[in-house]
C-alpha cells in the first residue's frame, strides 16, 4: 500500500503497480487528467461507490478536466487559491502551486440516470450498503459528451455553494 503526496487530495493506492499510481501524483492534478483515478481508469480500472452516491464520485472530475470545462482553474475556496506545501520523504518541505482543483460535486448526480441507461452503471449489495460499480471509461466518455451538450451540467444551483456561482459566472464570461 502506498500513498501519494499531492498536497490537497492525496490517495492511497493498494495491490498491483501501486507505486506507479501513486509516485507521479505530487505533479499532476488532484482529480484531472494525469491523476491517480485517470490513470487507474485507462489501464481499465471501474468504479466502485460504497454506500454513497455519484455525488461521491472523484472520477467525474476527471471528466470535467478531459472536457476542459471554463471553471476548471477556480479554486474551490480560498484555501485552495494559494500553494500547500508537502513534507517530502527526505524531510524536506516543497511548495506545490495547486491547477485544476476539483468543484463541487453535490449535482453529479445528474450522471446517474444516463450512466443506468447506458448500462454502464450496475448496482449490488454489500451487507447493508448499497454498491455501484461504473465502466470507468464509459463513465469519462458519457460525462465528456454530456459536458460537451452542456458545459454546465454538473454545477448545482444551491445559491450558497462556494462554487458553482463563480462556476457559471467563468463559463458566462467564456462566451
Amino acid at each position: 500500500m502506498v500513498r501519494s503526496l499531492h498536497p490537497s487530495h492525496s490517495v492511497t493506492v493498494w495491490g498491483v503497480d501501486n507505486k506507479k499510481y501513486a509516485d507521479l501524483h505530487l505533479n499532476s492534478t488532484s482529480m484531472g487528467v494525469g491523476s491517480p483515478v485517470h490513470r487507474l481508469i485507462e489501464d481499465g480500472g471501474d468504479i466502485l461507490l460504497l454506500g454513497v452516491g455519484q455525488w461521491a464520485n472523484s472520477a467525474i472530475h476527471v471528466a470535467e478536466s478531459m472536457a476542459e470545462v471554463a471553471y476548471l482553474n477556480i479554486p474551490y475556496s480560498e484555501d485552495y487559491a494559494n500553494p500547500l506545501t508537502v513534507k517530502m520523504p527526505d524531510g524536506s518541505v516543497k511548495e506545490i502551486p495547486l491547477k485544476e482543483n476539483p468543484g463541487c460535486s453535490i449535482n453529479f448526480v445528474v450522471t446517474e440516470s444516463p450512466l443506468k441507461k447506458a448500462g454502464l452503471l450496475k448496482y449490488h449489495r454489500v451487507g447493508d450498503a448499497l454498491l455501484q460499480r461504473i465502466d470507468g471509461k464509459g463513465l469519462l466518455n458519457l460525462v465528456c459528451q454530456l459536458l460537451k451538450t452542456n458545459p454546465g451540467a454538473l454545477l448545482c444551483s444551491w445559491d450558497l455553494c462556494p462554487f458553482c456561482p463563480r462556476a457559471k459566472e467563468a463559463m458566462s464570461s467564456n462566451h
